[in-house]
């Protein structure tokens, strides 16, 4: 009982304090973000194809038709970017220890020692970048949501019909789960989870990607769209992709499915729906 109330008085102070990182952490994320979008850009459509671009292709589909990177893989393609971009080598591999730990363990149950052991660096290392383990989820928060946005940018960015436009956005939801749910599923629920130090952080990401998004939902109905409709559909699609357990196992009829339904949320404003402040 004891441990117990020493861990939730922990616990307390890591939500207390926020994902605010320094000066050197906010450098080396921007390193990492930055080299992140460079590869993006290269991999063209962020289709489920995109993990055939990065793997194999006969490793892609055989034998278990695995859509997405290994866990192995995706965690040192994180470390990959950062020292290509010159980003502190320690930064990344905190970065890289913790989405390991986090992944594997969830969240709530390891602390910051489980992060030094995953990570190979010492407790002062950790704190010369991090207060406690929220502020590393933000940076994780802050990483994927960058890159997530940069994606949409990208699939936006062709002279086709709307309608095709959000079937793209779609994929880029069904993709980034089929890459590295296992990830992307911890990241996305600790910051929707009510009174989350991060919540500041995912309604920024969520007002972005409503912003790029409800003028294409508006060209695809025809008609004037509420921001909030746009940006409860762009909800729904995360919680359809943590429902479904979208990971780079799930196969590919199971994502194709899935996609259909999602673009069918998408395309639901196709009737006339009253204006409601945004």
């Amino acid at each position: 009982m004891v441990q117990r109330a020493a861990k939730d008085a922990g616990a307390t102070r890591d939500r207390q304090g926020g994902p605010e990182r320094g000066e050197l952490g906010n450098r080396s994320l921007a390193q990492i973000r930055l080299g992140a979008m460079t590869l993006i850009r290269n991999m063209g459509e962020f289709s489920p194809a995109a993990a055939m671009f990065v793997q194999d292709g006969a490793e892609a589909h055989e034998p278990t038709r695995r859509m997405g990177l290994t866990r192995e893989q995706a965690l040192d393609l994180i470390t990959q970017v950062a020292q290509s971009m010159g980003a502190n080598a320690s930064y990344a591999r905190i970065i890289r220890g913790a989405a390991d730990v986090f992944g594997a363990e969830g969240f709530e149950e390891p602390g910051v020692e489980r992060i030094l052991e995953a990570s190979g660096v010492s407790r002062r290392t950790f704190y010369q970048f991090f207060r406690n383990k929220w502020e590393v989820l933000g940076a994780h928060h802050e990483l994927v949501s960058a890159v997530w946005l940069e994606v949409v940018r990208l699939a936006l960015d062709f002279d086709i019909p709307a309608e095709e436009k959000l079937r793209r956005v779609v994929r880029v939801y069904v993709s980034a789960f089929a890459l590295a749910g296992w990830f992307f599923r911890v990241v996305i629920t600790e910051a929707m989870r009510r009174h989350s130090p991060l919540a500041g952080h995912h309604d920024r990401f969520q007002t972005s990607l409503t912003d790029l998004v409800h003028p294409i939902v508006e060209e695809a109905a025809g008609h004037p769209v509420s921001p909030l409709m746009v940006r409860c559909q762009l909800g729904a699609l995360l919680g359809i992709a943590i429902d479904q357990g979208l990971c780079p196992d799930t196969d590919r009829n199971r994502l194709q499915q899935v996609e259909e339904v999602m673009f069918s949320i998408m395309m639901a404003p196709l009737q006339e729906l009253p204006e409601t402040a945004g």
